[in-house]
């Protein structure tokens, strides 16, 4: 039986700057930081937590220099006040690339700012009675349909 979303892995191309934005600058707790695997081919991985959510941050595969598909955009934040939390992020000198904007898929308000290694990271700001099992929402955007 699935109970629940165990984790999201989380690119890092700098492990001590990911540890450092992610537990620092947006709140996460540190957990763990592990070596593995053969000592001729060593890698690292390590685990931070905000709430119920839990990221492993994980280098990419030996050759790899770039993030592609999905793995650009792994998350998104719920946030109480999206106004606030993008003026205290750029004021610690985190690149906002969407500043806040309505949702297109819900009511709300919605930000993206990038982490250490280019990831894009959404920051949404949900409107009563809107919410992740709300289904009677419906589009208040123009460019922006229902389809199910």
């Amino acid at each position: 039986m699935i109970t629940g979303i165990d984790h999201v892995h989380v690119t890092t191309f700098d492990m001590d700057k990911s540890i450092d934005f992610y537990t620092n600058v947006l709140g996460f707790h540190f957990l763990r930081r592990v070596e593995f695997g053969p000592e001729n081919n060593r890698r690292e991985l390590a685990y931070v937590g905000l709430g119920d959510i839990l990221l492993e941050l994980l280098p990419p595969p030996p050759g790899v220099d770039a993030v592609v598909g999905t793995a650009q955009r792994p998350l998104a934040l719920t946030v109480t006040d999206v106004d606030a939390v993008i003026a205290d992020l750029e004021a610690k000198g985190v690149e906002v690339t969407t500043q806040p904007r309505p949702g297109f898929s819900f009511y709300g308000v919605t930000a993206v700012v990038t982490d250490p290694s280019g990831l894009a990271i959404e920051m949404r700001e949900w409107r009563a009675p809107d919410g992740r099992h709300y289904m009677d929402w419906q589009p208040e955007r123009e460019d922006a349909v229902r389809t199910g």
